[in-house]
Order: C-alpha cells, then structure tokens, then sequence
C-alpha cells in the first residue's frame, strides 16, 4: 500500500472522520449514558425535533418521551442492553414517540448499540422518523376509525417530511377568507394561525388559482420571509387541497424547505400523493362529522334531538337544572290553511328564535311542534321561569312564511331540580305533566314546580 493509500486510511478510520460522518448524516445521533442523561446529539436532532443539542445536553431524556414510550423504555431496557451487545445495529427498531420544541409528539424508530468509544459508558442511538409504510398505516387507520382530523393530517404531514429531506410540513384547512379553523403538523413560524394582510392575500391567491403546486416564498410579507430565514427555511412551496367541484378550496398542504427553489418532478409527486391522501382524510372525517351531528340533532330545525337531549340530561345529573316542555299554540290552523311545507318553516323560524333567547341552554325538539329546554346549571326556579317568559316573548311577534304572517303562542311546563338527584325520567314527566296541565286550562301559560331532593 502507498504512503497516500496509507494517509486516505488513517484519515478514514480517525475519530474525527466518523465525527464528521455523525454530524453530517441527515438522521441524528445522541449518545446517552446509563442514567438515560444526554451526553451528545448531532446538529440534525434539530430538523428532527425543533430543538439544539444545547437545549438538553446534560439533561435526563425522559422529558422527551410520551408516557407510553417512556414505560417501554424502563420495561424493556434490559431487553435493549441485550441486543445492543451484538457487533452489528439492532435490526428491529423499537418504536417511540418524542416530544418536539413545539409541543407535538411524532413518532420515531430508534436504533441502539452500547459504546465506549466516546468515552462515554452509554448507548449511542440513531433518530430516524417513522417508517412511511408504517405511517401511512396509522394515517388510514386513524381516517377510517374516524380518530382526531389533527391526528390524522399531522399523520400525513409527517409522510411528506420523511419524503423529502430537510422540510416541515403543515396541512391547514377550514380556510374562511382570512384564516384557517385547523393548522396539523410542526407550523414553527405560526404563519398559518395569525395572517397579516399580505400573507392572507398570498394564499386566497393560491388557493384560488388552480395551480396543483406553487412556490409561495416570494408572494409572502417581508417579516415572514425574514422570519423563515432565520429558521434555515428559504422555500415556501404548498399545494391546495381539492374541495367539491366548482368550489375554491379550503384546505392546503404547506411545505418548508431549506433549499430554494420550487419542486422538482420527484418532489411534486410526493407532494401530490400526500394531498390525494388528505383530500380523503378531509372527506372521511366531514361526512363522519354529518353522519355524527345527524344522530344528535333535528334534520328540520337543526336543534338537539329527543336522544341527545336525554344524554345531555342524564350528564346534568348532580347540579341543580330545570327542565322546560315547551308546546306550540294555535300551530294545527298553520298546517291545515297553509300546508305541511308552510307548517316547517314555521318551526324552522321558532327553532331560530329559541336559539336567540336560550344561549345559556340545551335546546332540543322531541317531536311535532314539541320542544325542550335544559338549564343546567339553574341558579333557581326563577331563572327558569325567566327563560320561559323570554320564550313566550320571542312569540309575541307574527312570523313571516312567503306572503302570509303567522301567529303562535306556547304553553311551558317547568320542572326545577335544585339537587340534581331526581331521577333524568322523573324530571321530563314532570314537566311534560305540567305542560298538560296548561295546555287544558287555556293557552300561552306556564306551569311550574320544584322537586325535592331525590
């Protein structure tokens, strides 16, 4: 071997060129001693994590563990020193979930071998995200169970950053013009979640344009540019997520780079692939939400049905709560002169009123022209005869239907627990009695009473 194979040798196998090979590698290594206290974390830890190596050099790592992974660590540390004895990596990784700088917690396959190289008596481990095939995994499972949106779509925020090395990605959706409803993933600048003017203006651009991938680095103010700098972020690209046929989008995928410029074809197709995904994430989880808000509530009025009604009662259980029937007077003469069509937008219009007047209040409609009221907490029986006489109020006042003005009263029966012990059943047939009660002794009463302690 000559003397300059000799020196490429020698410079090869130096502790300072497996250092730099640490340092540099895109996925971090740490090394922590027996006490689980970090002693070292290369550079990339950051990108990984949001935080330096400063930030917990020195400090114990349990901090950063979910409980659960933190219970598999203690249980199975024995198992690990085992395995990490063995010349090669452990080929199994053992999966857990680590708190980032902002609070999340992703999920990362960890690989362990003890060492004494360093000088340290410990464990060097290498961070590695998820697997894609496993997160894809829980991204469907999470859509089709009908989990947490937010887990979900920060599920597939995290398939695009294992994707494409260097990013942090964020899916934002519920867009009403000027803000997003949900913002999943790491948004480390938090751009998304308060928009000045100028970055508002940029994405209802992009969202509106039709572009499936845009850069939109330079469309965006002055101080978020500048703040993304400072982050090592210089690219901004992002992706709208189709909505319904012929409406504007209202969700979008947004990507952070590192490295400048837009994405090229290979990054354009991961990118794609992950707004394919959250397009059916976005569906999945409206028509659960449908099918959910259905069970519970009223197709015509929109208000808690008698079902939902009786859980909410069942959960006021224990403080004190009044219970008001409310039946509607003079509602039959609608129906026969106007028609059954007539006779629901009539109850649609008394359903929208209630809404005005009760806002403290669980308001529900258990049948016909019946309706049911829950104040939960009441202070006492006079609260509760003081939103029946705001009922009755809200009447007084002739509805509009098309071109014809109707005019109905209602009769209340109100039963007041002040203990919240009587029985959920008990209380209901006590109003719905009361109720009777009026409605055979004339019209737009109210009848009331309070329980004893149950």
């Amino acid at each position: 071997m000559s003397g300059d194979d000799d020196t490429v040798a020698s410079s090869v196998g130096s502790p300072d060129f497996y250092k730099a090979i640490v340092e540099s590698a895109a996925n971090p290594y740490v090394v922590i001693d027996a006490d689980l206290v970090l002693r070292y974390a290369s550079p990339s830890i950051e990108l990984l994590l949001g935080w330096t190596p400063d930030d917990w050099i020195g400090q114990n790592v349990a901090a950063l563990l979910s409980p659960d992974s933190l219970q598999l660590v203690i249980a199975g540390l024995e198992e690990i020193g085992f395995a990490s004895r063995d010349p090669q990596w452990v080929g199994a990784p053992l999966r857990l979930f680590l708190t980032t700088s902002d609070g999340d917690s992703i999920p990362v396959d960890v690989y362990s071998r003890e060492t004494e190289r360093t000088g340290v008596q410990g464990t060097v481990v290498q961070l590695v995200r998820a697997g894609a095939s496993q997160t894809m995994a829980d991204a469907v499972d999470s859509i089709l169970e009908g989990r947490d949106l937010d887990h979900a779509l920060s599920l597939l925020t995290s398939l695009v950053e294992h994707d494409i090395s260097g990013t942090a990605a964020i899916l934002a959706s519920g867009w009403d013009g000027t803000r997003f409803a949900q913002v999943a993933g790491r948004d480390r600048l938090l751009f998304l979640r308060v928009l000045d003017p100028v970055d508002r203006d940029a994405v209802a651009t992009m969202l509106a344009s039709g572009l499936r991938v845009a850069d939109l680095f330079e469309d965006l103010g002055a101080d978020t540019r500048a703040g993304a700098v400072r982050r090592g972020f210089q690219a901004c690209w992002c992706a709208p997520v189709p909505g319904e046929p012929g409406h504007d989008p209202t969700a979008a995928l947004f990507i952070w780079r590192e490295g400048p410029g837009p994405p090229g074809v290979i990054f354009r197709d991961a990118i794609l692939r992950a707004v394919s995904l959250a397009r059916l994430a976005l569906r999945w989880m409206g028509q659960q939400q449908v099918l959910t808000w259905s069970a519970s509530h009223d197709q015509l009025t929109g208000l808690t049905n008698r079902a939902e009604f009786q859980n909410r009662l069942d959960a006021s259980a224990g403080g004190s709560r009044a219970v008001l029937f409310c039946d509607l007077d003079d509602f039959k003469p609608v129906n026969e002169n106007l028609g059954h069509r007539a006779g629901d937008r009539l109850l649609a219009a008394v359903a929208a009123r209630m809404r005005r007047v009760c806002t403290e209040c669980v308001i529900a409609r258990v049948g016909g022209d019946e309706f049911a009221i829950l104040l939960h907490p009441s202070p006492s029986l006079e609260a509760a005869l003081e939103v029946a006489a705001n009922v009755q109020q809200m009447l007084s006042d002739p509805i509009s239907i098309d071109d014809a003005q109707a005019q109905v009263g209602v009769t209340i029966g109100v039963a007041f627990d002040p203990t919240g012990r009587t029985g959920s059943d008990r209380l209901m047939d006590h109003a719905d009695r009361l109720l009777r009660q009026g409605k055979a002794q004339g019209k737009n009463l109210v009848r009331s009473t309070t329980l004893p302690g149950g």
